[in-house]
């Protein structure tokens, strides 16, 4: 019924935010056993996102640019001894800057994201929004999520998959799952059924984890912190602005759009060009000013013998 329902407020016109984790992570066993397992979770939404044009992936992805954890690297019966190791499961996703919704924003921090595809949809345009880094791969899900060998990374020739998908937006007339198919049958009154929409758009992110804030729980009472924001480095990431600006693109507020994504480029120098030549730019500027006025004092030295002549 919530899967039909959905479904006919797109057809109206609705916008919607999907933001989907299709493998399951259990936090409380990596934190306490240093090993969990990834399952894939079926949310029964596949079908009705390959309609509109998107198709969930069940892996999760690791990726060079990453979040660092914090490890209790001492031996046992030690005391405690805390390291940064890179942490290949919470990557620093890339909000692709060739759309407004995503330009000029910071990078995206996430943990445990999958990836997606997108289909090819009569009438539905697509565009990436959030990419990995050149540098990811895909781990298929089931499979172990251990603490125990993050001294031990994959080998970086592994991370071989350039910008991977994560979040992708979807403009154009979507056609419903539901068409074709009696009410009934999917256990649902009698009611008309709208087959197609008008023009509208949704974004599909494969990161339910993106809107959730980090809550300190070692203070009482706990304190949430900011969205996007990292306790192990301190920093804040793009998180609330990315997702204001998939509000306010969905809302079709194209002014605040367009003061978000206004650029100023800066006309940098080409570092290579410059110091390949200059030692030639050096000497043009010192000898030029010297020809110069060599030039130009033969040329008054001739004019002047010639008019004392006359």
């Amino acid at each position: 019924k919530d899967k039909f329902m959905i479904d006919q407020y797109i057809m109206k016109g609705g916008k919607v935010v999907w933001l989907i984790d299709p493998v399951q992570v259990s936090l409380d066993s990596l934190s306490k056993g240093h090993l969990t397992f990834a399952f894939p979770r079926d949310l029964n939404l596949q079908d009705q996102l390959f309609n509109y044009g998107a198709r969930i992936n069940y892996e999760l992805l690791q990726d060079v640019k990453c979040a660092r954890l914090r490890v209790n690297t001492a031996p046992p019966g030690s005391p405690p001894q805390f390291t940064l190791h890179p942490w290949y499961y919470s990557p620093l996703l890339v909000p692709d800057d060739n759309h407004p919704l995503s330009r000029n924003i910071n990078s995206v921090f996430t943990e445990f994201v999958s990836s997606l595809d997108t289909v090819s949809v009569d009438n539905v345009r697509k565009s990436l929004i959030l990419t990995t880094s050149p540098y990811a791969r895909g781990v298929k899900s089931p499979s172990a999520v251990s603490l125990r060998n993050i001294d031990n990374p994959p080998s970086r020739e592994l991370f071989n998959r350039q910008f991977i998908p994560v979040g992708v937006l979807l403009e154009g007339s979507f056609r419903s799952v539901f068409k074709n198919r009696m009410p009934e049958a999917v256990g649902l009154s009698r009611r008309p059924v709208i087959g197609e929409s008008s023009d509208t758009k949704m974004v599909v992110i494969a990161d339910g984890g993106i809107i959730i804030n980090q809550v300190d729980y070692s203070v009482s009472p706990p304190r949430v912190a900011k969205l996007g924001y990292d306790r192990v480095s301190g920093k804040t990431f793009g998180n609330k602005d990315f997702l204001l600006n998939v509000v306010h693109y969905l809302s079709d507020d194209r002014g605040i759009m367009q003061l978000r994504s206004r650029t100023q480029k800066i006309r940098l120098l080409d570092k290579v060009r410059l110091r390949e030549g200059k030692m030639r730019w050096q000497l043009l500027n010192v000898l030029a000013p010297l020809v110069l006025v060599a030039v130009w004092g033969v040329i008054y030295s001739l004019l002047r013998r010639y008019y004392n002549r006359r």
